[in-house]
């Protein structure tokens, strides 16, 4: 599995020191590889909306997620972003050129 430093947040349209009032939203580039569909999970344990997308989703893991209210987005395309979307999260294994990971919003604090 890849570090944890491996998993780069690159929007957050919130300050970090204000407590969430309202449920958060992420997409998941390549949500069916090991690391980044367990954090999907966490996300969705905590009360997280997500999305995601990959290059070839996994049955066994699209399925599961499909019953939790998540649809996977087959490829890379920054159409498949939610408009609402507060952190975008891609692998290390996500060139940052491709797809989602090439949007770069004006806020990436």
């Amino acid at each position: 599995m890849a570090p944890a430093s491996d998993f780069v947040p690159i929007l957050r349209t919130w300050d970090a020191a204000t407590p969430p009032t309202e449920s958060r939203s992420a997409h998941l580039v390549g949500i069916c590889g090991a690391g980044m569909s367990a954090l999907g999970s966490m996300f969705l344990d905590l009360g997280w909306f997500i999305s995601g997308s990959d290059l070839q989703p996994t049955e066994p893991l699209s399925q599961s997620f499909l019953r939790r209210g998540v649809r996977i987005q087959r490829g890379h395309d920054v159409a498949h972003l939610p408009p609402r979307t507060d952190v975008l999260v891609y692998s290390a294994a996500i060139p940052a050129a491709k797809g989602e990971s090439a949007f770069r919003p004006h806020n990436t604090s």
